[in-house]
């Protein structure tokens, strides 16, 4: 159920005050972004500021309606197909709309989801919405990286910045929703990076089972030869695109529900290109905490060699391996594995593949 109250949301506080006092004034800023990184309520402060925006006249029935995601008055969009960006037809429909008057609300909020997946085109077309908004419109942008957004737009933006979610508020969160332990609760938090989103994602898991098997890689390198190179490589990709596919499956789940039993042909083809974004997001999410996870366990070596202090490790759990390796000698220098990992995120990018990109990474990490 999405939330309709400042009180229902975790982490930010200094945000969700700016936002009750922007209310209480009547100051609302009709071009928004919210940026930070993912997982961490950028969306859920869009729908209470949306539902705070909507409680005048027929409050309740507006804030029932947002909860179950069927307002007519709230437009979310959100990146599509197997490239996971947003559509040109989506956002030429975003200034059709914008000039409407709102169907039963006094106000009509537009909601969009990685924003800095919109492309140069598409995004320059919307300038001229961002400099003469319609009143009673608010347009949120929802992005991990506002420096990948075009300045022109974020200057037309009043942006807030949202902040990672402590470990204690993660880990409680947790506890209210989920029946896992007290160990694996922590262990999740602190994978979780103040993340809520990943740490629930990882609770589902059950783990991170991608990033146990490649720290117990790490720790018994080198390989033997190019084919266990090979097969390490094969087993990573293999669970990033399982979840992947949950990540689908769940997505398409929670479509269909707020989109009702029955879906013209047109809604349909919307609803499976929404599908695919969904799945293409989720795919990127999972390959860019692998790389944070390679670079983290380049990081604990280099810690370790300088400080010998376990307290400052990020892979405390793996310390005894990392030690092990320390001792070896010989650590590629920090600057030429960070060199590394960018190059596979560019190759990553520009559409190679998983698969070649990670071989290419782990040879130039000398994993043979």
């Amino acid at each position: 159920m999405i939330p309709t109250s400042f009180s229902s949301l975790i982490g930010n506080e200094p945000i969700k005050l700016y936002l009750q006092r922007m209310l209480a004034k009547k100051a609302i800023g009709n071009s928004l972004l919210f940026a930070g990184q993912e997982g961490i309520g950028k969306g859920l402060f869009a729908y209470v500021l949306a539902a705070q925006l909507m409680s005048g006249q027929n409050g309740e029935r507006h804030r029932s309606k947002i909860e179950k995601g069927q307002h007519p008055d709230i437009h979310v969009y959100r990146p599509e197909g197997k490239l996971g960006l947003h559509s040109i037809q989506s956002l030429r429909q975003l200034s059709e709309e914008v000039c409407l008057p709102p169907y039963e609300a006094d106000w009509k909020v537009f909601i969009v989801h990685e924003a800095e997946r919109m492309l140069t085109y598409s995004a320059n077309a919307l300038l001229k919405t961002f400099e003469e908004p319609p009143p009673r419109t608010v347009i949120i942008l929802l992005s991990r990286s506002q420096a990948a957004l075009l300045p022109t737009i974020v200057s037309r933006c009043r942006t807030l910045h949202f902040k990672p979610i402590s470990q204690h508020d993660i880990e409680q969160a947790l506890v209210q929703r989920t029946d896992l332990s007290g160990e694996a609760i922590q262990s999740i938090a602190g994978l979780a990076h103040g993340s809520l989103g990943r740490a629930l994602h990882l609770a589902h898991k059950g783990g991170d089972s991608t990033r146990l098997h490649l720290l117990d890689t790490l720790s018994n390198l080198p390989l033997a030869n190019y084919k266990a190179l090979g097969a390490a490589v094969e087993r990573i990709v293999e669970e990033i695109e399982s979840s992947r596919k949950q990540a689908e499956d769940a997505a398409k789940e929670e479509l269909l529900k707020a989109s009702g039993e029955y879906l013209s042909a047109v809604q349909q083809s919307s609803l499976e290109k929404e599908i695919e974004g969904f799945s293409t997001l989720a795919f990127v999410q999972d390959a860019q905490a692998l790389f944070n996870q390679l670079l983290a366990w380049y990081r604990d070596l280099h810690l370790l060699q300088l400080t010998q202090n376990r307290s400052y490790l990020i892979n405390l759990d793996y310390a005894e391996q990392l030690e092990q390796v320390v001792q070896k000698g010989d650590l590629m220098p920090i600057e030429k594995v960070q060199k590394a990992i960018d190059e596979a995120q560019l190759a990553l990018q520009r559409s190679t593949s998983l698969n070649i990109c990670l071989e290419n990474l782990f040879l130039k990490l000398a994993w043979v």
